[in-house]
């Protein structure tokens, strides 16, 4: 895998889902289907407010993360 997990401990048949995943996500963008979501920023106090909560909702849907409601 090209980012370097740690996989002791893993079995070896989800350590391949693992690594056929990992490519899956550096293909992204060449027609995958696969996208990475836009940054948002870190929650500012101890508990996310709804505004930080829905753009963190909204950027994983705009990726195809997450099903729109």
């Amino acid at each position: 895998m090209k980012n370097n997990y740690d996989l002791s401990g893993i079995s070896p048949k989800l350590r391949e889902i693992l690594k056929d995943f990992d490519e899956r996500i550096d293909q992204a963008g060449s027609g995958s289907g696969l996208s990475s979501a836009e940054a948002v920023p870190d929650a500012s106090g101890s508990a996310p407010t709804a505004s930080e909560f829905n753009a963190l909702l909204q950027s994983l849907r705009n990726a195809g993360l997450l099903k729109l409601s």
